[in-house]
């Protein structure tokens, strides 16, 4: 054959592989510039990717059981806290705990045994009821305290029917399809630039109507909603979710909080970030990051509370979960506990949360009637607190 022929053929051949190249990429420039169309793929992307990945912040979490057997349920915790570099104590703290919480009895009751050099200093006792939180430290002058912290010590948290698995995400896809269709959805104009793959992640508001999404109230185990959800979401340019905000104010306001929020960011979304207002222009920030170079649940915790004296007291380190027959052992490695900037103390914790069904009433062993004791406000607790620690170190000082 020609060679000249033969060269016109397959030069024909790669102009309509370009043209048809072209055509492709246009088609799928249109297709994923489409807001719907990134949304459902976002849910594509995170059941067969981000779920599987070990940065996941629920990366092998089971969530249901977490939720059921847990928050909503009976549990015990024992463990051993470790305080080293006591800030003006000058010697290490060794605290046996055991706490009992009964979701229930809205109860639970806690019993610390504080020892210095093996040298026993006295036990304190902490207890909780609806809003009510007590102290007790017969062995420390007989402290006692009692404050309404005026929010629900025992919230419940949503009764899943499923575990957040691909296979859920799979027999739901079309109700996904669906919701893709009812949805409001339009750009926020904020982006987060990556680089790389992500590249830019546009920000969408994203509105589910109030009777839409029936199968993701089922999920929850929750009635749905009598009014629209909004959430912000970041999407990458192939749809990949880069993060989530939602505004819980209306969910979570009451007498001690005045608005909150959480972030749920990363690139397999790792991090989570929650914001609780609270009265006097005070503010708690609670943050953990999970570590995929593990394989074990475990998250680098970060616990900030700005105070109303503009002092800021922060608590920071690794936190370990790793599963047992009847619950979990948990560790706290190298925690540093800060006051602004200076260290207040070094602490490491040991021990396990069991699932654990209290029959009896949680307040049966209590060494005062919780009841009697007077009742102060938060502002004088806070005030009060200061020369209670003082009080603890120059009894320990003594004793020593």
């Amino acid at each position: 054959m020609d060679t000249t022929i033969i060269k016109k053929k397959i030069l024909r051949f790669f102009l309509i592989l370009a043209v048809a190249m072209l055509l492709l990429a246009a088609a799928a420039g249109v297709f994923f510039h489409n807001p719907r169309t990134k949304l459902f793929m976002s849910t594509v992307w995170f059941s067969a990717f981000t779920i599987n990945s070990p940065e996941y912040i629920a990366h092998q979490v089971d969530l249901m059981d977490l939720c059921q057997n847990y928050i909503n349920d009976d549990t015990r915790l024992k463990g051993t806290l470790l305080l080293n570099h006591v800030k003006d104590v000058g010697f290490s703290m060794h605290i046996d705990m055991d706490e009992k919480r009964s979701f229930t009895q809205k109860k639970m009751a806690g019993k610390a045994s504080l020892s210095v050099l093996s040298i026993p200093i006295g036990d304190s006792y902490f207890y909780g009821e609806d809003e009510m939180a007590y102290f007790v430290a017969p062995d420390l002058k007989d402290l006692s305290y009692a404050f309404d912290t005026e929010m629900n010590l025992f919230f419940k948290a949503p009764e899943l029917t499923s575990d957040l698995s691909a296979e859920w995400f799979k027999a739901h896809m079309d109700d996904f399809r669906t919701l893709t269709a009812e949805i409001g959805i339009e750009e926020t104009g904020d982006v987060i630039d990556d680089g790389g793959l992500l590249g830019q992640s546009k920000g969408y508001r994203v509105t589910i109507p109030k009777g839409s999404g029936g199968f993701l109230w089922e999920l929850l185990g929750m009635e749905a909603p009598d009014h629209d959800i909004v959430v912000i979401m970041y999407l990458s340019p192939i749809g990949q979710t880069r993060r989530i905000y939602a505004d819980l104010t209306e969910q979570m306001r009451d007498k001690t909080i005045t608005n909150a929020d959480v972030t749920i960011d990363g690139e397999n979304l790792s991090t989570v970030i929650m914001n609780i207002g609270l009265v006097d222009d005070e503010k708690v920030v609670l943050t953990a990051v999970r570590n995929g170079q593990y394989s074990f649940t475990n998250y680098v915790n970060t616990d900030a509370y700005y105070s109303d004296t503009k002092d800021v007291y922060r608590a920071t380190g690794f936190l370990t979960w790793n599963d047992i027959a009847n619950g979990a052992d948990l560790k706290a490695n190298d925690y540093i506990i800060y006051k602004n900037d200076e260290v207040m103390a070094e602490a490491y914790f040991e021990g396990a949360l069991t699932k654990e069904k209290i029959q009896r009433d949680v307040f049966s062993d209590t060494p005062v009637d919780l009841h009697s004791i007077d009742i102060i406000e938060w502002h004088e607790l806070k005030r009060d607190m200061d020369s209670f620690i003082k009080d603890v170190e120059k009894e320990v000082k003594e004793r020593m």
